[in-house]
């Protein structure tokens, strides 16, 4: 086991009403020196903290974060790996060399600085909480987390023995692991209105990544043009940030090799991005046991998965939104009322989802949709309101759904 109890120096009162003394916390073992350094570290009034656990989009957000922070600058976003222009916190331990202090690349780093970490909230600096510097928290569905965070081990040469049902089973049954996960999290989601967090999930990143980029600028206090946006949206996609070789943490596998001379699998760090992708990889069984661990651990906490993943508003919206166009689509003639032979009313759809290439959009029994391809795709429904996907075409940016006849 490679984790033990660790007591924080102090807890941040001032943030949440808790009996902190009953809060437990784990780290690395021998990690006492890194968490007295970052205990006493200086934050800047003008730093930003990424902080999530592991495998929740953070490197998507640190991207989009790292650009909006500087202004857009794409040329230097290519030319520079990413951990090394936002560094990772915890990675300072491997990093160092026995001489001075571990955090000394990150004392160098000019500002603003964007530092990344896996913390939770009681080892982070306590000047996070006096000063409050911005900090951006990003959560994701548990199972889908879980399954990247195997494939992760895996690329650093562990979990070689196990499937990704075993390796997940052994999640759930580890003590430390489910006490982080749930209390880092709602931690921060009971902070979420503070005016110094922004709060998101990945699922709400895939489903509107402009959205978030426009919320990300205004929480910076960042103006992006339409210009801007676009590059943005090409930038981020699945295609561009799985083939882009200062994302994929090239320069941190390499030091891994390099400090423990341990060979990294051929596992690309940007793997599927893909939302519910776990059920390619778990058994139903698993996915069971895990569904009743998320329910069991969020009960104390008062919240819910989708409360945590952003997801009721959203579908509140839509369920209010289906009811409305339902009603637009009839209209009365003398005394009879007949339904639209066709869907004519797209523009009209208060929500869409962001897809990619050959990615299911909306599911069968799911509320009515707008489907937003990627460029010079466009979007084929088999049927009215289900399994529509994107599709490739030389026709531009568009979307269509078949004609039906629905009957008088």
């Amino acid at each position: 086991m490679r984790e033990e109890v660790v007591v924080p120096k102090s807890y941040p009162t001032n943030l949440l009403n808790k009996d902190w003394s009953k809060r437990p916390c784990y780290f690395e073992k021998n990690g006492e020196k890194f968490l007295n350094e970052v205990h006493d570290m200086e934050v800047r009034d003008d730093d930003v903290w990424l902080i999530t656990l592991p495998k929740c989009g953070t490197t998507w957000m640190q991207e989009l974060t790292w650009l909006v922070l500087n202004d857009f600058n794409f040329e230097i976003a290519k030319q520079e790996y990413l951990e090394l222009r936002s560094p990772f916190l915890e990675f300072e331990i491997d990093l160092y060399d026995g001489e001075g202090s571990i955090l000394k690349n990150v004392t160098k780093l000019k500002s603003p600085r964007l530092l990344k970490t896996h913390m939770p909230l009681p080892l982070l600096p306590p000047q996070v909480w006096t000063k409050k510097p911005k900090v951006i928290y990003v959560f994701r569905n548990p199972k889908d987390s879980i399954v990247s965070q195997y494939y992760h081990v895996r690329r650093y040469g562990g979990a070689s023995d196990v499937t990704p049902t075993e390796f997940a089973q052994n999640f759930i049954n580890d003590e430390m692991s489910t006490h982080q996960h749930f209390l880092h999290v709602t931690e921060f989601y009971a902070l979420r209105e503070e005016p110094w967090i922004y709060y998101t999930s990945y699922e709400r990143m895939k489903s509107d990544l402009r959205s978030v980029i426009q919320d990300v600028c205004k929480f910076l206090n960042k103006n992006i043009t339409e210009a801007q946006m676009q590059q943005m949206l090409h930038h981020l996609s699945f295609e561009e940030m799985k083939n882009n070789t200062r994302t994929n943490h090239i320069w941190e596998a390499e030091q891994v090799r390099r400090i423990y001379n341990k060979k990294t699998e051929d596992i690309s760090f940007v793997r599927k991005g893909k939302v519910g992708g776990y059920k390619d990889d778990l058994t139903p069984e698993v996915i069971d046991k895990i569904d009743i661990w998320i329910n069991d651990e969020l009960k104390p906490h008062n919240v819910t998965l989708n409360d945590l993943l952003l997801q009721n508003n959203e579908e509140f919206l839509l369920t209010i939104f289906t009811c409305s166009t339902l009603m637009m689509m009839t209209t009365t003639t003398t005394g009879r009322v007949k339904r639209s032979y066709s869907d004519q009313s797209v523009h009209g759809y208060m929500t869409e989802r962001t897809c990619w290439w050959n990615e299911v959009c909306k599911e069968e029994f799911q509320s009515l949709f707008r489907c937003k391809c990627p460029q010079f795709s466009y979007c084929r429904s088999p049927g009215r309101y289900y399994n529509a996907y994107c599709s490739m075409t030389d026709t531009g940016y568009i979307w269509t759904q078949p004609t039906w006849d629905w009957g008088p």
